[in-house]
């Protein structure tokens, strides 16, 4: 259960996933939502909704299956950010920008 009011980068919420645990998080500014897909791999409630927080817990409490399926679908959903696949994106996207800025430097039009 992540019910922050504001969050960066849910490291905790990933963590949590790559543990295969289903998840609840606030949907506060940034970070959960993007993490959990609008809810698609793990629950999100209202910022400050102490009434929809404690449902969705009881539910994934109650609902056994439910939350073996959020679980493998945040796990699933987790290996999009670790560490060897956004690595990898940062340096396509830094060699992208390198060959770009070579060419406008060489007097060459950039690749679209």
């Amino acid at each position: 259960v992540l019910p922050s009011r504001y969050e960066g980068l849910g490291m905790a919420l990933l963590e949590a996933m790559l543990l295969r645990i289903p998840v609840i998080a606030t949907n506060c500014p940034s970070g959960p939502a993007e993490i959990l897909a609008n809810g698609e791999f793990g629950e999100l409630v209202p910022v400050g909704d102490v009434v929809s927080l404690s449902a969705k817990m009881k539910l994934l409490l109650e609902d056994q299956q439910l939350a073996q399926t959020k679980a493998k679908l945040a796990y699933k959903r987790a290996q999009d950010f670790l560490p060897e696949k956004i690595v990898a994106e940062w340096d396509e996207l830094f060699t992208r920008y390198m060959h770009t800025q070579s060419d406008w430097i060489l007097g060459k039009a950039p690749n679209p």
